[in-house]
């Protein structure tokens, strides 16, 4: 036989012993076709089989070779390259992709493969660069696709949408585009685009329960709890879903409507526990009837997965009662059972605090400090109990761990910055804290609040009643705000608005409300 006729004997040899699970004897065939006849198919099988074998480095020196053997063939590169990737070699692929580029500049594959890399690699402008060398004639629903993705990253949604649209276009069945578009239309508040582009994805894909997730949240996100409901019933008849979908709508307080799954769908939803749970969060929700919801609740055993949320509504239900005793106690029994989930000492603290027993609700809290040492809402909420008792420097403490946890705790920057500004201390770390909660969240009342306060204390009253204004626009029900509206307007001699800031202060609960009233008198 002639060598090639050799190597045809070797290879189907080779695919036999595969097929009878002889992976060793296979490659030992593959290596005798191999060396009968270096054919570029032939390097590339059996560099496949050594990624099989997962013997990486011999898939490696296999590509080498071939690509030694035949400098600059496409698929022996592109495989190259998705074989670094995949073992997160990304430089090494770069380099490989970059070299082939070079020698072959018009490859569109070539560059389509580098764009992706450099996309992955997070270096966006060299990834459009590279887009941007394949001739507009030749761009493709990929191209389009490829440049949204880069578009994306830099958060250019304009250019985005665009180059998402040119992609459906071209391609009217191009999921992953539809999906992305229907994202980037939500990112922009608009929904209506969104649902549009979600319900195309839904033609493609019309057992994808996922879509069906999507369309059903924007429809009610467009106040369309109907047309949600008819997508529920179009969708998967599966207990997951089910339950998916009614969380939606109790999420969006579609309450009535989330009553209609019990008439639609009862036996599929409450044949589980979560079921049952879903079942007596609806009731309590809708109707308000406490004692059918606790009887669903009791119904479910310990041990289930859901368990502590059991216990959380349970407690919740008996406090809404006013079943205070029953309230902590299933409190304390989510504590015993649930001894990792801080949710059950800050339940049983708001509790304690609803029933004018705070210095109870402190100690629940100060347990809790020392038991979850890393957690954000236990100190924070510790801080504020700590504050309202009067105990301003253990407050600060707690908040300043807050920041340690977080840096970026946005309601800890603002409470530490407002203390230090009502003590008049480091005013212009004060400033800077406040500032930054500002950013995280810039027409925020309270955070408003403390910046026209601090420009209070550095006597700029015109600044402050600038912010305070806002603060007021933001947040119009807080005594605090309304007293500090009314001592800044008494600096302006605006006395019309420091009358106005002090009445409405008195008529919302203020504390010193004695102290007011003879500012009021005073005017």
């Amino acid at each position: 036989m002639s060598s090639r006729a050799e190597a045809a004997f070797f290879y189907l040899k080779y695919r036999d012993l595969l097929q009878k699970d002889q992976p060793e004897l296979a490659g030992r065939a593959l290596s005798e076709a191999l060396a009968r006849d270096p054919d570029p198919e032939l390097y590339l099988e059996q560099a496949t089989y050594y990624w099989r074998q997962k013997k990486y480095s011999k898939a490696v020196s296999t590509l080498l070779s071939g690509l030694d053997e035949f400098p600059g063939n496409r698929r022996l590169t592109l495989t190259l390259s998705r074989v670094f990737q995949d073992r997160d070699q990304d430089q090494k692929a770069l380099e490989v992709l970059n070299h082939y580029v070079a020698d072959h500049p018009r490859d569109t594959t070539g560059l389509r493969r580098l764009a992706r890399l450099y996309l992955k690699m997070k270096e966006y402008d060299k990834a459009e660069a590279v887009v941007k060398n394949i001739p507009k004639a030749d761009w493709t629903a990929s191209e389009h696709y490829l440049m949204a993705q880069v578009y994306s990253a830099l958060e250019k949604r304009e250019q985005t949408v665009e180059h998402l649209e040119e992609a459906t276009r071209l391609k009217p069945a191009f999921a992953k585009a539809w999906a992305e578009l229907g994202y980037q239309h939500e990112l922009a508040g608009d929904y209506v685009r969104a649902e549009k582009a979600y319900s195309r994805l839904l033609d493609l894909d019309a057992a994808n329960k996922e879509i069906y997730i999507r369309l059903i949240e924007l429809n009610l996100k467009l106040n369309s709890p109907k047309k949600g409901i008819e997508l529920v019933k179009q969708g998967p008849a599966e207990q997951d879903f089910l339950i998916r979908a009614l969380a939606l709508f109790l999420q969006n307080e579609f309450t009535d409507q989330a009553l209609r799954f019990f008439e639609l769908f009862d036996a599929k939803i409450t044949k589980s526990p979560e079921g049952k749970f879903y079942k007596a969060l609806t009731f309590f929700r809708a109707r308000k009837d406490m004692d059918y919801a606790l009887q669903l609740l009791n119904e479910i055993e310990p041990g289930q997965e859901m368990y502590a949320q059991v216990l959380s509504l349970k407690s919740r239900l008996f406090w809404e009662k006013g079943n205070y005793k029953q309230a902590v106690a299933a409190a304390e029994h989510g504590q015993e059972l649930f001894p990792e989930q801080e949710r059950f000492w800050l339940l049983q603290s708001e509790i304690l605090k609803s029933q004018d027993r705070p210095q109870e609700a402190l100690a629940v809290l100060q347990q809790a400090v020392q038991r979850f040492e890393d957690s954000l809402r236990i100190h924070f909420q510790a801080g504020v109990q700590e504050y309202e008792l009067g105990h301003r420097q253990k407050a600060l403490e707690l908040m300043e761990r807050v920041l340690e946890i977080d840096p970026g705790h946005a309601p800890a920057m603002n409470f530490i910055g407002y203390s230090l500004v009502e003590k008049g201390q480091d005013l212009q770390r004060a400033f800077e804290l406040i500032s930054d909660a500002l950013k995280k969240d810039p027409n925020n009342g309270y955070y408003l609040d403390s910046l026209a306060w601090y420009y209070y204390q550095r006597e700029n009253f015109e600044k402050a009643w600038e912010v305070i204004s806002s603060a007021l626009a933001a947040e119009e029900k807080d005594p605090i705000i309304w007293e500090h509206y009314a001592e800044i307007a008494r600096k302006l001699e605006k006395e019309a608005e420091a009358r106005q800031g002090y009445q409405k202060a008195i008529e919302l609960g203020a504390e010193n409300k004695e102290e007011l009233e003879q500012k009021l008198l005073g005017l």
